[in-house]
């Protein structure tokens, strides 16, 4: 396989050809080679981990621990709404807003269509993260959910 140049790819792909398994090859090989060598880390947070059942429901605050080690030590980024909003967004209905310093307002709380999304931009290509996040407010935290992810 090799790194080939844009228009020897798009003659491959043209007119009916049959690209074989080199083509493809080469294709995945281009891309990976020019692909920048970090990207984002999105972690996406839904359903009942974004509402207070407290009656009235309480602003929530979130945090996000993201590891190289299934034990999370050490960690690599950890991120906590009660300490600083960059990275951190929320879904109010109609568009992502970014996260008041506040915390999550009661009144886009919602477990079936919510969103709360932290995005971590120093994240390696092909490296395996292990991700938890929690909830909470004032210091009651829900327990964490935790992922295994590849950037």
């Amino acid at each position: 396989m090799a790194i080939r140049d844009i228009n020897y790819l798009k003659s491959k792909f043209e007119n009916g050809d049959t690209p074989d398994e080199n083509d493809f090859g080469d294709l995945l090989d281009t891309m990976f080679a020019l692909a920048p060598p970090s990207s984002p880390l999105v972690v996406e947070m839904r359903g009942n981990i974004l509402v207070d059942p407290n009656d009235p429901p309480s602003d929530l605050d979130f945090e996000v621990d993201i590891s190289t080690s299934a034990s999370f030590s050490p960690l690599v980024v950890q991120g906590k709404t009660k300490v600083a909003q960059t990275g951190w967004e929320y879904w109010n209905g109609v568009s992502m807003q970014a996260m008041p310093a506040s915390g999550l307002n009661p009144s886009y709380q919602n477990e079936d269509v919510g969103l709360v999304a932290y995005t971590w931009s120093g994240a390696s290509r092909g490296v395996t993260y292990y991700v938890r996040f929690r909830s909470g407010f004032s210091d009651i935290w829900s327990d964490y959910r935790v992922a295994k992810v590849t950037a």
